[in-house]
């Protein structure tokens, strides 16, 4: 709410080769623009006054100026554009380095639990990271991931049966499941006394979504965008299942 109107004035500002725009998600922002100097010079200082009315202040740690070549991080994910002219938005190997750092730490610090209990431990993180990251280009960041935590759960098995063999392992906690031949799996009794089993998610069996972006002047209480609402609802509903 505070930060409501800065993209507004921004606009009025500046004409389209300037190439100035703003994104904000709460007081996370970014702002583009056709140069290094007008960012540094002209757009800056419009910001920290901006801010400067509503007691707030940039905060210079956390604030950098990158070329679109470069790339930066936002959100979690990483903006770049790339020698073939296409940008790319991606997850960010800080959030990557992250998600695997809290993975490693569930399987490590639960060597005595029972396969069926690590795996619900793991599901959530799985699919809520993925799930975060699933309209990005994060086919292969989901592949990588999968291939980390398998040799996470291979030493956390090892550790469990040193002495047993590769095939024994194998037979005893993995199967194939659609198209995976390496799936981590337990059985597990439900309430009816039998025991269907459960997978460990793979991140790559998440399927890529493009986000759909809303329109702007769009508003669920004007009734103007009721059939677009609608419409979003009904495909969002298709998505999910």
């Amino acid at each position: 709410m505070t930060l409501s109107g800065l993209e507004k004035k921004l606009k009025t500002l500046f004409s389209a080769s300037d190439r100035v725009h703003m994104v904000v998600y709460a007081d996370d922002f970014i702002v583009t623009a056709a140069s290094k100097e007008l960012l540094e010079v002209i757009i800056i200082p419009i910001i920290e006054e901006f801010l400067k009315e509503r007691g707030l202040e940039i905060s210079q740690e956390k604030s950098k100026i990158f070329h679109i070549a470069q790339g930066f991080n936002f959100l979690g994910f990483n903006i770049r554009k790339y020698d073939n002219g296409k940008v790319f938005t991606k997850p960010a190997k800080a959030s990557i380095k992250s998600f695997l750092n809290a993975v490693r730490k569930v399987i490590k610090s639960n060597y005595a639990v029972k396969a069926e209990d690590l795996i619900k431990l793991l599901n959530p993180k799985i699919i809520g990271w993925t799930n975060y990251f699933r309209n990005s280009v994060a086919s292969r960041v989901f592949s990588y991931i999968d291939c980390q935590i398998f040799n996470a759960l291979w030493r956390w098995i090892k550790h469990r049966h040193p002495n047993h063999s590769k095939s024994w392992i194998c037979n005893k906690y993995f199967r194939s499941y659609g198209t995976s031949n390496w799936q981590l799996f337990a059985m597990v009794k439900d309430k009816d006394g039998q025991k269907p089993p459960i997978y460990l998610t793979k991140a790559c069996k998440i399927a890529i979504r493009r986000h759909l972006k809303i329109k702007g002047m769009a508003h669920p209480f004007n009734p103007e965008f009721k059939e677009y609402f609608k419409l979003r609802k009904a495909l969002r509903k298709t998505r999910r299942a």
